[in-house]
């Protein structure tokens, strides 16, 4: 199944309800552009909307570059007729938050280069696997300026505060493994087997009803949001309370798992029990 067609993004739904969407510009470097912004917006308001789609992984066209940040060229051109040809509901700023809101789990499966704009889109997504070749670099100090955009909070929700300073000031790249070690990817692993992890990272997620994911979604986020730490946890008990009293089919769920695990059908914490082949 396909949603779309789109001029440079691809979207590619399996059996399984597992979306992948291209970024695909690959001649260059997969930047972003206004054309793929609109693509994006349109593919993930598509996605947001059906329920068959349980899991999204977003990547980029060809073996060298994830997403190499915006296009300099449409960057200069927005500059400089002071920001006309924005579109509200077709920016990027509009698809890298559809990204943090759509109901189901996002993975960036980082193939290549990730640079400037590219953080906001892995920043977006809710885990991460990168490639072994994949590099990442906040550049624009190489240039005078400083990462914008988004850019620079991204590298700041995602890593330490030295980690990101160190991006940020010396414009100096990071390979896949220091990406992992300061908190930007999940898990590196061989370029040929980056599709392949991505997708058995999704097929962990499956199985979950739509509706936990959905919520563990927005009560993370949410919770994170809360600089009081004992107000998080309230909020975290309050989300999990409404959950289950004002949604019935959502409590169901849980009750259902809760009892294949008193008659120990499954093992939490070491196995998954399969919501959509409930045991009688």
């Amino acid at each position: 199944m396909a949603i779309g067609p789109y001029e440079k993004v691809a979207v590619d739904v399996d059996g399984e309800g597992i979306a992948v969407v291209t970024l695909n510009n690959p001649e260059n470097r997969n930047c972003i552009t206004p054309q793929l912004s609109k693509d994006m917006n349109q593919a993930l308001d598509a996605i947001q909307r059906d329920r068959s789609v349980r899991v999204v992984i977003l990547t980029g066209a060809g073996d060298e570059s994830f997403c190499a940040g915006m296009s300099l060229k449409h960057f200069i051109e927005y500059r400089d007729k002071g920001w006309e040809l924005y579109t509200p509901g077709e920016s990027m700023m509009d698809w890298w938050a559809k990204l943090r809101t759509i109901p189901q789990p996002t993975i960036a499966a980082v193939n290549g280069y990730c640079i400037g704009g590219g953080f906001c889109a892995l920043d977006s997504c809710d885990m991460a696997v990168a490639s072994e070749r994949a590099i990442f670099s906040l550049s624009e100090i190489n240039f005078g300026s400083i990462p914008g955009g988004g850019a620079m909070r991204a590298a700041l929700d995602m890593m330490s505060m030295k980690n990101a300073m160190h991006l940020i000031m010396t414009g100096r790249p990071i390979d896949a493994q220091e990406a992992w070690r300061t908190g930007l990817v999940n898990k590196v692993v061989p370029h040929e087997r980056l599709m392949d992890e991505a997708m058995e990272l999704a097929r962990t997620l499956v199985p979950h009803p739509w509706q936990a994911l959905e919520w563990c979604k927005r009560t993370a986020y949410g919770s994170k949001a809360i600089q009081d730490r004992f107000l998080g946890i309230e909020y975290e008990t309050a989300m999990s309370i409404f959950m289950t009293r004002a949604r019935p089919p959502r409590g169901g769920d849980a009750q259902a798992g809760l009892k294949a695990f008193v008659d120990k059908k499954y093992k939490p914490g070491i196995e998954s029990y399969d919501f959509r082949k409930p045991s009688g």
